[in-house]
């Protein structure tokens, strides 16, 4: 009966490491797909990554646009790898 349990156990951590492994793919690959959705929306700005903006006659404005970017690791990726 103790060995019933043990194999039981087993299978349900390999079935929860399987199924977070597969939504975190569908969810990873939908975000990934609304990256390249936004891009390609603003495809057609002129991005310069400069301090100071290059001269050009046919800019009608200027801003300045700040962004942060968050840049983490995937544990559950590196343990599988």
């Amino acid at each position: 009966m103790q060995v019933f349990f043990e194999n039981l156990g087993f299978f349900i951590i390999l079935l929860m490491m399987v199924l977070g492994y597969g939504f975190g793919r569908l969810a990873e690959s939908r975000h990934y797909k609304s990256i390249r959705r936004r891009e390609a929306e603003l495809s057609d700005l002129i991005v310069v990554a400069a301090k100071t903006v290059p001269a050009a006659n046919n800019v009608p404005e200027t801003r300045l646009v700040m962004g942060s970017a968050v840049i983490s690791v995937d544990y559950f990726k590196q343990f599988v790898a």
